[in-house]
């Protein structure tokens, strides 16, 4: 699964749009629409739009181990 469709479920599941993320993230709507379309993430920016629904990153390896 990508970034976006990741985001896209969060955003479902908490039942929030473009600009309630663009608020939080100190972002235009749209900004963040093209994001989620076009696919763009930087490591630090889908971590920060995790933040905004309580989420992390998680790495999980084959033996078990986790990473945060």
């Amino acid at each position: 699964m990508d970034g976006s469709k990741i985001i896209q479920h969060l955003m479902i599941e908490e039942d929030k749009d473009a600009v309630y993320v663009g608020e939080q993230l100190g972002m235009h709507p749209q900004s963040i629409r093209n994001k989620i379309v076009r696919n763009s993430w930087t490591l630090e920016k889908f971590q920060e739009m995790l933040k905004v629904f309580d989420a992390e990153l998680v790495v999980l390896t084959k033996d078990g181990k986790v990473f945060k």
